[in-house]
């Protein structure tokens, strides 16, 4: 059973993480043995900022992601790209 679920490393850190899945997907393998698998899913994390110069400023909030059962080596997660065909 190919269980890597994805979490965000930052959320781990805090009290409140949680490991749920909600819903059980299938991974398609090509024939190349490329696994894609896309689960709907939500991440939670939280990150301080500053209010200073509200609301003119810019904040930036990194998300790291893991995999509790594989490491860097083994697994390697890409935001999918659409391209986005516009019709007139």
């Amino acid at each position: 059973m190919f269980n890597t679920f994805p979490c965000v490393y930052n959320h781990l850190l805090s009290n409140d993480a949680q490991f749920n899945v909600t819903y059980y997907c299938n991974v398609l393998v090509d024939s190349t043995g490329l696994c894609f698998w896309l689960p709907p899913a939500i991440f939670r994390s939280s990150c301080s900022i500053s209010v200073k110069y509200f609301p003119f400023d810019w904040q930036d909030c990194t998300l790291k992601f893991t995999s509790l059962t594989y490491n860097a080596k083994e697994i390697r997660l890409l935001l999918k790209e659409e391209t986005v065909i516009e019709t007139k």
